[in-house]
């Protein structure tokens, strides 16, 4: 079942976004994997539009591994602190999400998505505008540090059973791969991707819901709009339960 799962996340989605996207395969692929990808072959006739310009190349990677967190968190305090307490925290859980225990590199393409308005955040998007590419290498330095709410996911005990299964297999039937496949604390999958358990519930079910209806676009190739839609509200509802923590 878990080879099924790893299959259906990396090799056969990947493939289905190629054709789509008009990229060849094996790029699709190694995408997947957060690798880099062969020399690109002829380009192809077909126009697709990225949903992210984020590219994790060479550069990229550096930036994010040179961010300061000392700088990070003087941003934070004269940038933030109306909406992301010092903690990364927030009294707002539907809207705001916990930005503590992340890593460095979602937090950066997040960051990097409003700024561009590949995200659209009214909100965000003004502040980020007079921010550099390097400040917001600092801030995802600074918030990576912070400890996440909370480490483990409690509710495991009296979270549905579809949750559970959703979270940790999947469902081959409908071409959903575990959630666990890319979120887990030691998973491959793209190297943006930001953990769940400590990330607020409520925040968790609103982002599902905007990749159900194409309101959120940033994910690459689409995988959360293609996952979310095929989940009906209450699963979004049962799966963000399952990945509460205490506030």
């Amino acid at each position: 079942m878990a080879l099924a799962v790893w299959a259906l996340g990396f090799l056969i989605l990947p493939v289905i976004d190629a054709n789509n996207t008009g990229i060849d395969s094996l790029t699709a692929i190694c995408r997947a994997l957060g690798i880099a990808a062969p020399a690109k072959q002829a380009p192809s006739t077909q126009t697709a539009v990225p949903a992210s310009m984020t590219a994790w190349d060479a550069t990229t990677l550096d930036a994010v591994a040179l961010g300061d967190p000392v700088a990070g968190a003087a941003l934070a305090q004269d940038s933030c602190v109306a909406c992301h307490d010092p903690n990364g925290l927030t009294t707002d859980p539907a809207t705001i999400p916990s930005t503590t225990g992340q890593s460095a590199r979602a937090l950066y393409k997040q960051l990097s998505d409003m700024k561009r308005g590949e995200r659209p955040n009214d909100v965000m998007k003004p502040i980020l505008d007079e921010l550099s590419q390097k400040q917001l290498a600092d801030l995802a330095a600074y918030y990576s540090r912070l400890p996440r709410r909370n480490h483990d996911i409690h509710a495991i005990a009296s979270a549905r059973g579809g949750a559970i299964v959703l979270a940790t297999k999947g469902d081959v039937s409908r071409a959903l791969p575990a959630c666990e496949a890319c979120h887990g604390a030691n998973a491959g999958g793209p190297l943006e991707v930001p953990m769940l358990t400590g990330q607020y519930p409520d925040y968790i079910a609103a982002q599902l819901r905007a990749y159900a209806s194409g309101a959120r676009k940033n994910d690459i190739y689409g995988r959360m709009r293609r996952i979310a839609g095929k989940l009906t509200d209450q699963e979004i509802k049962d799966v963000a339960a399952y990945y509460d923590a205490p506030r």
